[in-house]
């Protein structure tokens, strides 16, 4: 199972490699429950985010049936 602390303990190692003011903010999450993947991404710089818009998280079906 995906622990999202992940990226925190990540972001933390990792400090002094990061840019100065690099923030949890940018970092963006796509998930993909049917899948089982998780694909995270680290915008160092902003101006040069690619993202695409094709990509969106697909829920859980835990999450579809706890709506129910």
């Amino acid at each position: 199972m995906y622990d999202r602390t992940y990226i925190d303990q990540y972001l933390e190692a990792n400090r002094d490699l990061l840019p100065l003011g690099f923030v949890r903010d940018n970092v963006q999450q796509i998930q993909n429950c049917p899948d089982a993947v998780v694909e995270v991404r680290l915008i160092v710089d902003p101006a040069e985010d690619t993202s695409h818009a094709e990509l969106k998280n697909v829920p859980c079906e835990e999450q579809h049936d706890a709506s129910k």
